[in-house]
């Protein structure tokens, strides 16, 4: 059997090909704009084995500003859905103190309500506002 051609030091293996010496894992691939390290002694890297892509770069394009929504409308469909959990909750204790609905009799029910829909009314109106882009 032959003696190996190859020589590592250190870390790096050095093959003795023809009458240079290549070190291994430095070569970059020859297509343009690639960084890739070179497959064997082809030149290229696996993607452009063949001297041409064989995939193509997909670019994503961002898509405009109107199509995304921009951070306060966000906002204000967050605090929509945040605020309707209280606004119901406060309607249905609102009337369950005026008697409409079944009632417990419990004087703090209308302090109660008014609480929820201080807080849940408010959330509406304002999540509103900044979808209607009205602010």
């Amino acid at each position: 059997m032959p003696p190996s051609t190859a020589v590592a030091l250190g870390r790096r293996k050095y093959y003795g090909i023809g009458r240079g010496i290549i070190d291994v894992g430095e070569r970059k691939c020859a297509f343009e704009s690639c960084n890739a390290l070179e497959f064997r002694t082809t030149g290229y890297c696996l993607r452009h084995k063949d001297g041409a892509p064989s995939q193509e770069i997909l670019t994503l394009e961002s898509s405009s500003s109107e199509e995304k929504g921009s951070p306060k409308e966000s906002a204000g469909v967050l605090l929509i859905v945040i605020g309707i959990l209280p606004s119901l909750f406060g309607f249905q204790l609102f009337l369950r103190s005026l008697g409409i609905l079944e009632t417990t009799h419990n004087p703090f029910e209308i302090v109660a309500a008014l609480f929820f829909l201080g807080i849940g009314i408010p959330m509406l109106v304002f999540g509103y506002l900044l979808v209607s882009k009205n602010v």
